[in-house]
């Protein structure tokens, strides 16, 4: 049987190496780059916008994730003279919504600047 701990430590691991860091890394290689460049590595904006000369591509991703439920069967515990019984029981799977959403500022067809909001804005490329 799975032993919650272990699922937990990979998933921390697996997580751990994502993070909004590493995503705006990612995102300063895109300053000085060609607009068309941008848009063909990522594809159509969700929106654009100009203001004052400027023109803003907003990007926006969003996502259910989900998590197995897990028995947590464990077991007992030896401490000195003591013995503590395991805890059993089931978490049950868990749902949520992810998002990341990231505007890109164009002058003069390149990217000046960015900004970025969401929980998902994560990337493991370092």
């Amino acid at each position: 049987m799975l032993n919650p701990s272990y699922f937990l430590c990979a998933l921390l691991l697996l997580t751990g190496c994502a993070t909004s860091a590493n995503y705006q890394k990612t995102l300063n290689a895109w300053v000085g780059e060609d607009e068309s460049a941008l848009v063909a590595k990522w594809g159509k904006p969700n929106k654009t916008y100009a203001v004052d000369g400027f023109t803003y591509l907003v990007y926006t991703t969003s996502g259910e994730a989900s998590s197995p439920g897990v028995n947590t069967v464990s077991q007992n515990t030896v401490a000195g003279t003591s013995i503590f019984g395991g805890a059993n029981g089931w978490i049950p799977s868990l749902t949520f919504w992810s998002n990341c959403q990231t505007t890109f500022e164009i002058q003069k067809g390149k990217v000046v600047t960015f900004e970025f909001k969401g929980a998902d804005c994560r990337s493991s490329a370092k």
